[in-house]
């Protein structure tokens, strides 16, 4: 009796993107073969599972880094947001309706915003107080 296995390879680089090769090949199997086929397959499939239970740990870490890193940066433009807010009333009111926008035109040069508002106004704006760590 003819049979076809195929055999899976899984990989994941080094970005935790996994890829999955196969390899047929057809063989000839006599009968007392049948318990042995079995536990291969459940061998298979347990490697399987192991695969994806560490692949998917993986990608959770991933993302609850990603998730921690958001909200810093999210509690950083909040605390930008209010230390301007508090700079522009007693300044420019007016101003307080574009501070959101003004800090995307600025991110990543925030202190050369700050130092440019000090020129103009005279006063530098307060620094910014995190309130969630």
């Amino acid at each position: 009796e003819k049979a076809k296995e195929v055999t899976l390879e899984f990989t994941v680089n080094e970005g935790g993107i996994m890829s999955v090769t196969t390899e047929e090949f057809i063989s000839v199997k006599d009968p007392d073969s049948r318990a042995n086929s079995i536990a291969r397959m459940v061998g298979k499939i347990m490697l399987c599972l192991v695969i994806a239970i560490v692949v998917g740990g993986t990608f959770y870490s991933q993302v609850q880094a990603g998730l921690k890193s958001y909200r810093i940066e999210q509690d950083k433009f909040n605390a930008r947001v209010a230390a301007l807010t508090e700079f522009y009333e007693e300044h420019n009111p007016e101003k307080i309706a574009i501070i959101e926008d003004t800090l995307r035109k600025h991110a990543g040069k925030e202190s050369k915003l700050w130092k440019s508002l000090e020129a103009k106004y005279g006063k530098r704006p307060p620094r910014p107080i995190r309130t969630e760590f």
